[in-house]
């Protein structure tokens, strides 16, 4: 879910900092693909040209004993696949 949250926070603040060009996509994906230091709820974040994500690392949780969030370790998946 905070994946979406922040998904639809950055569309939304990319198209209200267009104004009257927030209907253009052309111009949506070129200032979405300039993001370069997001602070979200995820951490501060950017995109490559290639348009993969600056986020490298990932934590790991499992619900808890009592049913909350318990943090297990960070991962860091590789680059390329």
């Amino acid at each position: 879910a905070i994946l979406g949250y922040e998904a639809m926070k950055l569309g939304l603040s990319t198209i209200a900092s267009l104004g009257t060009n927030g209907d253009s996509k052309s111009a949506v994906l070129s200032a979405l693909f300039h993001t370069t230091a997001r602070h979200s709820v995820l951490g501060t974040y950017g995109f490559e040209a290639d348009g993969d994500t600056t986020m490298r690392s990932y934590g790991l949780y499992k619900v808890g004993p009592n049913g909350d969030p318990e943090f297990v370790k960070t991962i860091t998946p590789p680059r390329a696949l």
